[in-house]
């Protein structure tokens, strides 16, 4: 039976955008602001919880839900990547590609209880909330420990 994570809490805290390596969620939000938008800015400086704030405010730009599994794939491979130098254990990005590809064939759920059935599943209890997340996290983060496990330097190989 395949282990399942289904909240990045704890010692998965690593997997959620709100991990600051990598400013994912920030990068994300900003991202989603039109061209010449002066939230940008303040969104990129801003901490994760404060980014995803102003994200919520801003007008999106026209192109939003065509685009945003591509940016949100973008983020992941910026925050999770090797660093292809030799010795170079301690980078942050390259422990964390480590941490990710670590969780072996784990089935990734980004499981929450603020009702975001896109990224997530919602596990509030509520009858509308229950078995209807899609989940999208957590299929790019899968995604992306496939990615890596292809890619995986070779003095990393065991």
């Amino acid at each position: 039976m395949r282990k399942v994570i289904d909240q990045f809490i704890g010692e998965y805290r690593f997997l959620s955008n709100f991990w600051e390596v990598g400013r994912s969620e920030q990068r994300y939000q900003a991202a989603k602001c039109k061209l010449g938008d002066p939230l940008k800015g303040e969104i990129l400086a801003s901490s994760s919880g404060k980014s995803r704030r102003l994200g919520r405010k801003i007008e999106l730009r026209e192109d939003w839900d065509n685009v945003k599994l591509a940016v949100m794939m973008k983020c992941l491979r910026d925050k999770f990547h090797w660093t292809r130098v030799p010795g170079t254990k301690e980078d942050p990005y390259h422990l964390l590609a480590q941490q990710l590809v670590d969780t072996g064939d784990a089935i990734l759920i980004e499981g929450n209880t603020w009702h975001d059935n896109f990224w997530g599943n919602c596990q509030c209890g509520r009858d509308e909330c229950l078995g209807t997340g899609k989940n999208w996290l957590g299929r790019l983060l899968m995604l992306r420990r496939s990615e890596l496990m292809l890619d995986k330097p070779e003095s990393e190989e065991t």
